[in-house]
This record gives structure tokens, sequence and C-alpha cells, in this order.
């Protein structure tokens, strides 16, 4: 166990403490201290064990002030934590909406494609329907054929 002696008002006070917590104790002693004068003159007859009392109670004072003032900040951050909360659950609705509208987006991005892969893939002819085009280009070829003999035909014969 340390011991630390302590000024207060002019009176030395020893204090054990322990091991390592002798600067603490000093900080402590030196709060008393810068209280003493006030507390000494509010004494008045009463000496230093009234006065010893009434420093207690200006830092009785202090600390319950402290408390009470953790307390509010404590109630703002609790008021704060439920908003953060609530924010938190709109985000993640908004988030799940716009999954599913992504979601959509890919399935009808997906439609859109095949549906356009379709439109510029040309569509293979089965095989009658290959023979028609044949047969198609075919007789066009005998109906140009047919008018250009016509056409001979109906030119008057060259003399000769």
């Amino acid at each position: 166990m340390a011991r630390v002696s302590l000024d207060i008002g002019g009176t030395r006070w020893t204090v054990n403490t322990r091991e390592g917590g002798e600067a603490e104790v000093q900080r402590l002693g030196r709060i008393v201290a810068e209280r003493w004068p006030q507390a000494l003159r509010a004494a008045g007859d009463g000496g230093i064990p009234q006065a010893l009392l009434l420093t207690a109670l200006m830092l009785a004072d202090e600390v319950s002030e402290a408390q009470a003032q953790l307390a509010d900040k404590a109630t703002r951050l609790e008021a704060q934590s439920v908003q953060i909360e609530e924010q938190s659950a709109l985000l993640d609705a908004q988030a799940s909406q716009l999954e599913e509208q992504s979601a959509l987006l890919d399935a009808q991005t997906a439609q859109f494609n095949d549906q356009a892969a379709q439109l510029a893939t040309p569509s293979v002819p089965s095989d009658s329907a290959q023979a028609e085009a044949v047969d198609l280009d075919t007789l066009v070829t005998i109906a140009e054929r047919l008018e250009g003999l016509a056409e001979a035909l109906e030119q008057p014969a060259p003399n000769d």
C-alpha cells in the first residue's frame, strides 16, 4: 500500500492508496484544494470539519450535475439511435425494392436481347422453302428468256 501526502488549505493529510494510484490521489487532492477556500469561507465558524463537509457537498453537486448531463446525453443518443435504426430499416426496404426492380429489368433486358437476336438472325429456309425459292428463281429466268424470244419474234425479219 502506498501513502500520499496532500496539502489542503495549509493542512497536511496523509492518505493510503493502492500501489500505482499515487498520481490519481494527488490529482483528486488538487481538485479538493481548489474548492477549499470557498468552502472555508462558507463554513464560517464551523471550522475545518464544516469546510470539509461543504467541499464534499460541492464535489457531490458537481458529480450529480455531471451525471444528469450524462443521462441527458444518453437519452438524446438513444433517441438518435432509434432514428438511425428506423432510417436503416427504410434504407433496407428501399434496397430490397431496388433489387426487385433490378431483377425485373434484367429479365426484360434478356427478353429484349432474345427478340433482337431473333430479328437479326435470318431464318434458315426449310428444304421445301428452299426448293420453292430455287423453283421461283428458275421460273424467273425462264420467263425472262421467253420474253426475250417473244421480242425477237416480234421483230421484222431482216431482208436478205
